[in-house]
């Protein structure tokens, strides 16, 4: 009888234990919020050591090489996919510009690391846009750098 009893028991904490597990490994998206160095807003979600959709600003210097006039804009930082806290992310992205009134290919490029609960890192991005004028066709490169922090909210 003591080791029927002993079997069930067994087997009912078998039961909690594979019950237990995908109840934990179901993790709540963490929302953050922070700044950058140039004073933007920074928000994402932190769902498995992963950023998903992270959104800042960033001001970008564009130039047609060292002897040309320096043009600038505030753009949207919003990278393609989500970024994982730790290795480098680099992706790319067709985007619209303010600057250039069209879609172009942004380059981003983050590196995130984690102490504690709060998230630092630097963000990068560049990308170039032609001006096809008749008599001055042009290129233009466009690059802007910024480190943030962020924290739960």
């Amino acid at each position: 009888m003591k080791s029927k009893i002993a079997a069930t028991a067994a087997v009912l904490a078998t039961g909690l234990v594979v019950a237990a597990a995908p109840a934990a490994a179901k993790q709540k998206p963490v929302n953050y919020t922070g700044t950058t160095s140039s004073g933007a807003q920074v928000s994402f979600k932190l769902v498995k050591g992963k950023m998903k959709g992270f959104v800042s600003s960033m001001f970008v210097s564009c130039s047609t090489g060292p002897a040309s006039s320096v043009k600038g804009s505030v753009e949207e930082f919003e990278p393609p996919a989500a970024v994982k806290v730790g290795p480098e992310f680099r992706g790319t992205a067709k985007q619209y510009t303010p600057i250039a009134y069209q879609e172009v290919t942004k380059n981003y490029t983050i590196t995130a690391n984690r102490s504690g609960r709060q998230i630092t890192g630097s963000l990068s991005l560049s990308f170039s846009y032609f001006i096809p004028d008749l008599w001055y066709p042009r290129t233009y490169f466009c690059w802007g750098t910024s480190d943030f922090s962020a924290r739960p909210r």
